[in-house]
């Protein structure tokens, strides 16, 4: 026969509900670098990319310190702010604040062909964070060395670092780059979660959105202004009737269809051509 079991009765009264503790907002690096940064030993570089999904266009890396004193209730994951107005008015806002400390690496569309957009993105975030390490005192734009010097990849440094400071870097995703030039923790969710996260994915998605503007003008029936390069349908449908710009990502399915099909289509009418020409010359001889 089943055995069953017996549930004991208890004369003790219900566990009250447990309160839930107050979860302490993430550094994400430990207790003792929190202190080193509140005494100005290590600065926390925010860092996060926008641009990884679209078919055109750059990734956009930003990497951004903040003073250890800061409040601003907008800076909050880019993806929340949904108004393009408000995004550049936060960006204008950080990029005015001198105590802020921001850099940006933007990494062609040919660079992601050639390395994958996830190596590209690590590469982007390797040299934002390469930029505060190396103190770079102006406002120069760097080439990217990966790339022939056609390409429009280029990191901007931060303006005037103190060459003292060490630093720590909170990176957005679960992923760190390889010979990273910073002791680094990688933060899934991390721009909701970080302020100088947040920060960093503003400045991001502004740069990016501005590049977009300005290939949009070079190609405006691609509408790139509208979309920013995203998979769209708008979009879908434009390359497959226009074809692609220099700008688009060759290696992404969508784009890479459009001129497969392309290229079919070329080899098709040269073999009719081919053909047609074939039956004129056997014309003549007769």
């Amino acid at each position: 026969g089943m055995v069953v079991s017996k549930k004991r009765t208890s004369n003790k009264p219900p566990a009250s509900p447990k309160k839930k503790k107050q979860p302490k907002p993430p550094t994400g690096i430990g207790r003792s670098a929190e202190e080193a940064n509140r005494k100005g030993k290590i600065k926390v570089i925010g860092v996060d990319e926008a641009g990884r999904g679209p078919l055109a266009g750059p990734v956009v890396v930003a990497g951004c310190v903040l003073p250890n004193i800061f409040k601003d209730k907008d800076v909050i994951d880019s993806k929340m702010l949904t108004s393009e107005t408000k995004r550049e008015e936060v960006y204008a806002r950080l990029t005015a604040n001198k105590e802020v400390k921001w850099a940006v690496a933007v990494i062609s569309p040919n660079h992601i062909d050639r390395r994958n957009i996830l190596q590209a993105t690590l590469d982007g975030m390797r040299d934002v964070c390469k930029a505060f390490v190396a103190n770079n005192k102006t406002r120069r734009k760097k080439k990217c060395k990966d790339c022939p010097s056609t390409s429009t990849c280029y990191t901007m440094p931060p303006q005037q670092v103190e060459a003292t400071v060490q630093y720590h870097s909170l990176i957005d995703g679960n992923k760190i780059p390889s010979n990273h030039p910073t002791p680094a923790d990688s933060i899934v969710k991390g721009d909701s979660k970080e302020m100088c996260i947040a920060a960093a994915s503003i400045i991001a998605k502004v740069t990016r959105d501005r590049i977009m503007h300005v290939l949009h003008k070079e190609h405006p029936e691609f509408e790139l202004a509208r979309h920013k390069g995203y998979p769209t349908a708008k979009h879908r449908e434009l390359i497959k009737k226009l074809g692609v710009t220099p700008h688009h990502r060759t290696s992404f399915a969508p784009v890479k269809a459009v001129l497969e099909t392309a290229a079919k289509k070329r080899k098709a009418k040269e073999k009719s051509t081919v053909k047609v020409s074939a039956k004129k010359a056997v014309g003549k001889k007769t």
